[in-house]
């Protein structure tokens, strides 16, 4: 997919959409309600018409006639009319129905989904699935094998909301990361896949405050590394199970025990 235009808003990317449909072209709305992501979201005030790669040069030729009709002076504006007032008021109402039908259009639409092929090998990599106009759910697979390795999810306002990840690329979603406002705030990995999680973390601010690691039969914490900046400062372990640590010390900047 290639992004074509770019939208001084929602409603004028579904114009152009629904334009480009009219004119035989696929086309879909990128960046909506993503404006305060980060990381892969896209970041930035305006939203973008996007098409398959065979339909830019298409698309794009529809857009500057568009853009050239739009843009070239009414001659005939320039004399007055007695019906003007009433021409004007015509074209305000027809147009802010006719916005109001793609914006409804966009929220209430049929599921639907579309991809990227990353690895040029003619398969989707990148799918994304909509709600109408809205994205719901980001599937990647990040290692092209065939298998989805990453799942980005997002709430009714299109702000991310968790991913789940495969990071060690054997088939099972085995951790999940849980955002608020587009950052971590905490993090949990089921690495034998029993349904429990065997480590998690907990972050302020985006940044990771202290990682929890659990016994797989009792579920208690024997271990507890403390972060101060994002980087691991200092360690504590329970070394019987009984709940209680009895051995702790401060970590170097290679994550290593400082001796004392």
């Amino acid at each position: 997919m290639q992004r074509i235009y770019q939208a001084a808003n929602s409603v004028e990317a579904h114009m152009v959409v629904h334009m480009l449909e009219e004119a035989g072209v696929s086309a879909h709305v990128q960046g909506e309600h993503l404006q305060s992501g980060a990381g892969e979201l896209p970041v930035g005030n305006l939203v973008a018409v996007a098409v398959a790669d065979e339909d830019v040069a298409k698309a794009r030729e529809v857009v500057r006639e568009w853009e050239a009709r739009i843009a070239a002076p009414d001659a005939a504006a320039s004399e007055p009319k007695k019906s003007s007032g009433v021409s004007h008021g015509i074209a305000f109402l027809v147009g802010a129905a006719l916005s109001g039908g793609l914006v409804w259009a966009a929220y209430h639409g049929p599921d639907t989904s579309e991809g990227l092929d990353h690895s040029g090998d003619g398969k989707v990599d990148e799918k994304f699935f909509y709600d109408g106009g809205r994205l719901t759910r980001i599937e990647t697979d990040r290692d092209f094998d065939g298998r989805v390795d990453l799942i980005l999810e997002y709430d009714r306002h299109g702000d991310p909301t968790q991913y789940r990840s495969d990071d060690d690329f054997d088939g099972k979603l085995e951790s999940v990361t849980h955002l608020r406002n587009g950052q971590p705030l905490k993090w949990q990995a089921d690495w034998d896949g029993d349904g429990q999680p065997d480590v998690r973390s907990v972050y302020e601010h985006g940044v990771i405050g202290k990682t929890e690691y659990l016994d797989r039969a009792s579920r208690r914490v024997v271990k507890t590394v403390t972060h101060r900046g994002g980087k691991a400062a200092r360690a504590e372990l329970d070394l019987d199970g009984d709940g209680g640590f009895e051995r702790g010390y401060e970590l170097d900047e290679m994550d290593e025990p400082i001796t004392q």
